[in-house]
């Protein structure tokens, strides 16, 4: 009842078309605000359906190819929530966001971590579709991109960055990327993370380049099966999911 009597203020006060305005306002403080709020309220089925409307997903693409640090991780951030439903995705991807999406990731320069996990965070949600983006990251180099930053202190961007090249990773063409990328001494560290999470997409990682013989015999070379026997070792007991995709990652080593 009360969610309800919340979207019923909402609408009444015109919250959809008062963001859509500050989105598209000159004032940059007025478009972070709209950005951050977006994105919190776009996490809530509820107020999903009261945006659905609104001219929001325009000015929050023309904030992500802005200068303004603060804005871009913000519109980031509510394309993460606006892309948690079918519905987004397609917006996003008839609005043109995948190329805007991608300039990020491919420019260069110092990284902005927030940025890039959110960004990461919204081309694996369009990834896990059963459509043709994953073609499209691979053939703008992507995976090259994303290997450059996983030596990247920052849990939460690793998280993100091993979840997307495990996606990708499930095609052969980007495994034997990933490979040319020299993906796999980062990756055999973030396996012995002591961060769990960090871990467990390490190992997913790493079961998609097992797949590829010249991505096993490097990661023998570079010693993947010390963590991969630690992880098996550790969660035999308590976590059979990982102590199965640790020994078949094993089994697919010594076969290599």
């Amino acid at each position: 009842m009360q969610a309800a009597q919340l979207v019923n203020a909402c609408e009444q006060l015109n919250v959809p078309s008062a963001l859509s305005t500050m989105l598209g306002s000159s004032r940059t403080d007025s478009q972070t605000a709209a950005a951050g709020l977006l994105g919190a309220m776009l996490q809530y089925p509820e107020y999903a359906e009261l945006l659905e409307g609104a001219n929001v997903l325009a000015p929050l693409l023309t904030a992500l190819r802005g200068s303004k640090t603060e804005l871009k991780s913000k519109a980031a951030s509510a394309l993460v929530s606006l892309t948690s439903s079918v519905q987004g995705r397609v917006q996003l991807r008839e609005a043109g966001g995948l190329n805007a999406l991608l300039d990020i990731l491919l420019a260069g320069g110092s990284v902005h971590a927030e940025t890039w996990e959110a960004v990461c965070t919204v081309l694996a949600n369009l990834c896990d579709d059963d459509g043709e983006d994953w073609r499209q990251l691979s053939q703008a180099g992507i995976v090259f991109a994303l290997t450059s930053q996983l030596s990247n202190s920052n849990v939460a961007l690793q998280e993100a960055l091993l979840t997307l090249l495990a996606i990708l990773c499930s095609h052969p063409e980007c495994r034997e990327q990933a490979a040319d990328a020299s993906a796999m001494p980062p990756l055999v560290r973030l396996l012995g993370s002591s961060k769990t999470a960090v871990q467990r997409v390490a190992l997913a990682l790493t079961q998609q380049l097992c797949g590829s013989r010249r991505a096993c015999d490097t990661m023998l070379e570079v010693g993947a099966c010390a963590p991969l026997a630690a992880l098996l070792s550790t969660s035999a007991a308590g976590d059979v999911e990982v102590a199965v995709a640790a020994l078949e990652c094993i089994e697919a080593l010594a076969r290599s």
